[in-house]
């Protein structure tokens, strides 16, 4: 019984002095502190597994949503394109012919 309220004295003083390890009752013995210890290590081992499952999941499904919008943009971008193609080949066959009208003009009243 000396023994117990002189370890337990220890972990006080300890304590005091800042060397005691926080959290630990004062009658928990080495053997359970090193189970808890383990335990709470197998806890966090867990958890932290758990939390980067999560985070993958995360990040899959926030590419997938990057992908499908960066997929609207591309077809919204080549539609644009398609569309400005377009009237540039309207402008082009447009200006052709204001060229071509030109040309006759100019040879009818030379000539």
């Amino acid at each position: 019984m000396d023994a117990v309220k002189t370890r337990k004295k220890d972990r006080r003083k300890d304590k005091q002095d800042g060397g005691d390890t926080p959290g630990l009752p004062d009658d928990q013995s080495d053997a359970e502190s090193i189970s808890s210890k383990l335990s709470d290590s197998m806890i966090t081992e867990r958890s932290l597994h758990r939390m980067l499952q999560d985070l993958r999941s995360t990040i899959r499904k926030d590419f997938l949503q990057i992908d499908s919008e960066l997929r609207k943009e591309i077809s919204t971008l080549g539609e644009r394109t398609s569309h400005l193609e377009n009237k540039s080949d309207e402008l082009c066959v447009a200006h052709n012919e204001v060229v071509d009208k030109l040309q006759k003009q100019t040879t009818i009243r030379f000539n």
